[in-house]
């Protein structure tokens, strides 16, 4: 049944299901987290294909989830958000119900995917990323300035972002900027 799928998903992957920007992500995530990298691994694969099927960038997931949770799955926030994307059981409850209900909220690929799906709500109807992150912190209820939030999520972003591989061309254009 659905709640024995819930319980039956992988949360752990190999390094070598990983291309080497998605290992140089779990590298910068795990020096700041301390996470074991199994899980992370799978955590990973599956922010890059919700990224892809939501034409996100997947370090901006990452970041939400680093800002919110500290990776932490099992968080919980003192209005009442749970998991890693900290969704909102109460605004979100229907959300849950394919995943096998309220529970699944503690799964990490459910609060995954309904946070993404949030999010990328969030962006898509503020047509702007930081007044998307501004939505998907503050909630339809009171749009309040998330600027700290915003700001942190941003510099966790560009942290990420720090962390993968240079590609030939970025690493020519860096040598030609001249230095101070």
């Amino acid at each position: 049944d659905e709640k024995q799928q819930v319980l039956l998903r992988s949360l752990a992957a190999k390094s070598s299901e990983l291309n080497a920007e998605q290992v140089a992500l779990v590298q910068a995530i795990r020096s700041k987290y301390r996470i074991a990298p199994e899980p992370l691994n799978a955590l990973i694969l599956e922010v890059f294909d919700l990224a892809n099927r939501g034409n996100l960038d997947p370090t901006l997931i990452l970041a939400v989830i680093g800002v919110e949770s500290n990776y932490n799955p099992f968080a919980n926030s003192p209005t009442g958000a749970k998991g890693l994307m900290q969704v909102s059981p109460d605004a979100h409850s229907d959300q849950f119900e394919p995943y096998g209900g309220p529970m699944a909220i503690f799964d990490p690929k459910t609060n995954l995917r309904i946070g993404v799906k949030i999010l990328k709500q969030c962006i898509d109807l503020s047509g702007k990323l930081e007044e998307g992150l501004r939505l998907f912190k503050a909630g339809e209820d009171s749009l309040s300035l998330e600027s700290d939030y915003i700001t942190r999520v941003l510099a966790e972003q560009a942290r990420l972002k720090d962390a993968l591989p240079k590609s030939p061309k970025d690493t020519a254009l860096e040598a030609k900027k001249p230095s101070r």
